[in-house]
């Protein structure tokens, strides 16, 4: 049996939907990047041992988790622009492609 399978071609109402959850989905990338460079310019100005300490005890993620932020903000490839709408949006991913 030969199926076809048609191309989904979005109605005027599931655009506006398409639109919003596509800038979301850039937005969470964005997001993720800052933070690891907030964790990175934190650590420049107050210093390993206080940034230890903020972290530890007021951030709602651990040390590792902040780590991790940190290299994947610290990598080229994932701040390039142009790759932006290739990556996926959830840091754990980001940082497997470290």
């Amino acid at each position: 049996m030969n199926t076809f399978v048609k191309p989904y071609v979005p109605s005027g109402k599931s655009k506006k939907y398409i639109n919003r959850i596509q800038k979301s989905f850039q937005s969470a990338l964005k997001d993720f990047l800052d933070i690891g460079r907030a964790l990175m310019d934190a650590e420049e100005e107050l210093g390993r041992k206080e940034w230890l300490d903020m972290v530890t005890n007021s951030l709602p993620f651990s040390r590792r988790t902040a780590e991790k932020l940190v290299k994947v903000a610290k990598d080229k490839r994932i701040n390039d622009p142009k790759n932006a709408q290739f990556l996926p949006p959830h840091w754990t991913s980001l940082h497997e492609l470290t």
